[in-house]
């Protein structure tokens, strides 16, 4: 669903002030406009509670197709009534911005490709619930996340800027990097990658060279989890090389 929002102006805008564009558009855009055609008087005008309506189909659609199972509303923005735009003789072009947001106040782009070209920014508001993964009790820093551990909440995805998880299984085995109380939503943020290779542990060094495999004893002299590269001591040589953790203990070198 979507509503018109006769308050919503001045909003900041990540990528762009949509408000600002608009006055500029009123003042400078006409100048274009004008060359294109020399005055509006005879021509039908573009219907502005269309452009807001077919935005707000857009900015709906737009956050269905990457969370089909949201429940989203959008808040349209107000037009200068000022603008006197000619009807597009063409189906109107939606798109948003580079790096704008799906939820939270964002902005559509309109363009109208002719015959009278023109361009716009309708400023909205969206707003979506969806379940997040959240921590089911209080948890403390160094926990290896269980499914015990998690549980599912319905929030408001604008209020989520820090990142969310839609499933348990996305976050199971991670580890906590700070306390949680009960409810929290479990964010990228607070989560590292479990450790396989702590420094001072005795692992194995493995070199693979096609179906050859050559495995050695080491010492780690550093921590390292999943695909992290690690120095690591040769047991007899001495020797230090380089290698990238592939499991728990294992260090492959000359990858």
């Amino acid at each position: 669903m979507f509503e018109f929002d006769k308050k919503l102006t001045g909003l900041p805008f990540s990528v762009i002030n949509a408000r600002a564009l608009c006055a500029l558009l009123f003042i400078f855009g006409n100048i274009g406009l004008i060359s294109g055609n020399v005055a509006f008087a005879a021509t039908e005008i573009e219907s502005l509670a269309a452009i807001r309506q077919a935005a707000g189909r857009f900015a709906i659609s737009r956050l269905e197709s990457v969370l089909p199972d949201a429940k989203p509303s959008v808040k349209v923005g107000q037009l200068d009534t000022r603008l006197k735009l000619a009807a597009c003789g063409q189906k109107l072009r939606l798109s948003a911005p580079a790096g704008s947001a799906n939820v939270g106040n964002t902005v559509v782009a309109v363009v109208c490709p002719g015959p009278v070209a023109w361009k716009l920014y309708v400023p909205v508001r969206v707003a979506a619930r969806q379940r997040v993964v959240i921590a089911a009790r209080s948890l403390k820093r160094g926990v290896h996340l269980g499914r015990a551990d998690l549980s599912m909440a319905s929030r408001n995805l604008a209020r989520l800027s820090y990142g969310y998880y839609t499933r348990p299984d996305e976050v199971i085995g991670q580890v906590l990097t700070r306390n949680l109380i009960q409810g929290r939503v479990i964010t990228p943020t607070s989560l590292r990658p479990p450790l396989l290779v702590k420094r001072g542990q005795v692992v194995t060094i493995k070199v693979q060279e096609g179906e050859l495999s050559v495995t050695a004893q080491g010492e780690a002299l550093q921590n390292g989890a999943q695909g992290s590269l690690v120095r690591v001591r040769n047991v007899e040589s001495k020797r230090i090389v380089q290698g990238i953790v592939i499991g728990f203990g294992v260090v492959e070198v000359g990858r």
